[in-house]
Parts: C-alpha cells; structure tokens; sequence
C-alpha cells in the first residue's frame, strides 16, 4: 500500500511483536521513535522488559494502533509509549498506513471508499516514491538495520534551512481520527498509555512551543497520558533528518525520555 521502501522493516518489527507476550514497556510510533529510544538501554534503567516497534512516519497513528493491537493479541503490556515526531499533525491521515499494517479484511471495512480508491490510483506515485526513498537510504535489511532500527544516512546539513516555525495554519485537526481510536484502545484494554515526542531539531522545539502545546492536547483529549517536551538536540547530535537523531547520541535521548517517565515506573533494580 505504502511506504514500500520500509517493508522489511515492518516485517522485523512483526517479528518482534510475535515474541512480546512477556514485555512489560512497548514503544510504537515513527522513525524518530526508531532513532530515539534504544530498547536495551531502557531495559538496563527500568528492570522491565522493553521492545521497540517504530515503524516510519507514512504510517503515522494508524501503524502504530495497529501494531499495538498486535501487541495486546501476544499479551497485555504494563506499559505503552506512543511516540512520534513534532510535526505528525502537518501530515496526511494515514489511510495507506492503515491499510498496509491491517490485521485482516474487516480493517479495509473502516476506510473509507474514497481513500482506497486514492490509494490505488497513486500506486505508480507511491511505487516511484518508494523507489527514490531506496536511491537515498537504501531498503532495510538485515545487514541494513542496525542498532534496532534501519541504518542512517548521512547527517544533514543545517545551513540548508532557514525557517523552522510551522504554521498552525496547517495543523491537522484530521489526524485525531487514529489519535482518538489510539487513546479509545488503550481505554478498552486497561493499558497505560503515553504520548510524547521524538527527539527534534532545537530549533523546531524552540519556534513550536504553541504547536506542540496543541498537540498535547489533542493527545489528552484522546484520554493519553502525556510528556511535555521532546528531547531537543543540538547541531552536533543531528542526524540524517531534523528529527533523527544521530545514531550515537541515541543512549543518551533514551536516559533523557526515561528521566521524564521513571517517576511513574516502579524500578527494579
């Protein structure tokens, strides 16, 4: 459906949520997720048993309500982090994501006509998309993930960005239809769940107080739980997206989420 480029990343990621049954913290969101948060790590400070199952941004709320129902299939976590990055309400609803990571046939029944009509129709577009994603960072494999998620690229170049602050103008009021059905899940099924961010670029955070603030709360509209603030890194610590980053300061975004959530999490030590 979408997001091609990344199929074997998907499938690496399902085959993690085939052995989740015993997890006590689970991750789900998008690359900035995938980039942010190393599982091991979290494990080491906590004393629970951690999986990260990021996928990539296309598939946005609706890739990771579906692989958190997955999830519940195998067994109940103790624990939920729904991460994504700063700009997720800028995007598009993610039918295609939908689509894509759908359980079964009864998941095609909640999209709309419209939208899997759209979707077949752009397969060439999707098709060429996809193609230009692999010339530019390769598709994943596994000699092509590493450290849990798919390698970096190189890092990108600051100095070619001049303006930072997103306009609420287009803010995405949309996206709260797979946020809802996110927060609606977690309800059904007792789970804790929380919202925050992946790390960003400090100067996104720094022009966006107004636009993650809006976030939050449609996120706590959702019936989330939520964290106040990405990890917001410097220029050194880029990597190859203004929200990735680099594959060396990912230890340290991970004692920086953990600091903000271990006031909530009986450690074990």
């Amino acid at each position: 459906m979408t997001d091609f480029a990344f199929t074997k990343l998907f499938e690496y990621q399902l085959e993690k949520v085939r052995n989740s049954y015993r997890v006590d913290t689970v991750f789900v969101g998008d690359s900035s997720l995938g980039n942010g948060i190393d599982a091991e790590l979290w494990e080491q400070l906590s004393g629970d048993k951690a999986v990260n199952l990021a996928l990539t941004g296309v598939y946005g709320y609706a890739g990771s309500l579906n692989m958190l129902r997955r999830v519940v299939q195998q067994g109940r976590p103790n624990r939920v982090i729904i991460m994504h990055t700063g700009d997720m309400f800028a995007r598009n609803v993610a039918w295609d994501g939908w689509l894509h990571t759908a359980l079964g046939i009864n998941d095609f029944l909640e999209v709309p006509v419209s939208e899997i009509l759209r979707t077949f129709a752009n397969f060439d577009g999707l098709t060429s998309a996809a193609r230009a994603l692999v010339r530019r960072l390769g598709t994943p494999s596994s000699s092509l993930i590493i450290d849990d998620y798919i390698a970096q690229g190189a890092p990108i170049n600051v100095g070619n960005e001049e303006h930072f602050k997103l306009s609420i103008d287009s803010f995405n009021s949309d996206k709260s239809i797979f946020l809802n059905a996110l927060g609606a899940f977690c309800n059904e099924n007792s789970l804790e769940c929380w919202y925050g961010f992946g790390p960003w670029y400090e100067k996104y955070c720094d022009e966006n107080s107004e636009w993650l603030e809006l976030v939050l709360l449609k996120a706590q509209e959702a019936g989330l739980k939520t964290l106040p603030r990405p990890y917001c890194f410097s220029e050194t610590q880029i990597g190859d997206s203004w929200d990735h980053v680099a594959v060396q300061y990912k230890k340290l975004s991970t004692k920086y989420y953990f600091g903000e959530l271990k006031s909530s999490i009986a450690v074990d030590r």
